[in-house]
């Protein structure tokens, strides 16, 4: 009996870990593009090899963006008028601290 009860146990355990498994992969949704590293195309193609990252950002004005890291650097991932994919170089300029400016005003007592 101890040895039935212990088998449904584990068949229960691993039942139900695997859904909660499942369930978290679903919920974050985390999908994996599969590059071929060593693949060799021609000229003026994408070298696979290099492709680092796709990811959705935002750039700081609360609108998320697609970007593409290609051999170190970042373009955005777009689509043109007629829904063709194209990149875009961007850079993003840090945030300018302006000097303080005192301004005074001149009060008269009635």
């Amino acid at each position: 009996m101890v040895e039935i009860n212990n088998k449904i146990y584990w068949f229960v355990l691993i039942t139900l870990g695997t859904h909660a498994t499942m369930d978290t992969y679903n919920y974050f949704k985390f999908e994996k593009i599969l590059v071929p590293k060593n693949e060799q195309v021609g000229q003026n193609y994408v070298q696979p090899n290099k492709l680092e990252n796709i990811t959705v950002e935002d750039l700081g004005d609360g609108k998320k963006r697609t970007i593409l890291e290609y051999n170190g650097n970042k373009f955005l991932f777009m689509l043109d008028e007629k829904g063709k994919p194209y990149t875009l170089d961007f850079s993003i300029k840090p945030a300018e601290i302006k000097p303080l400016e005192v301004v005074t005003q001149e009060y008269k007592i009635k």
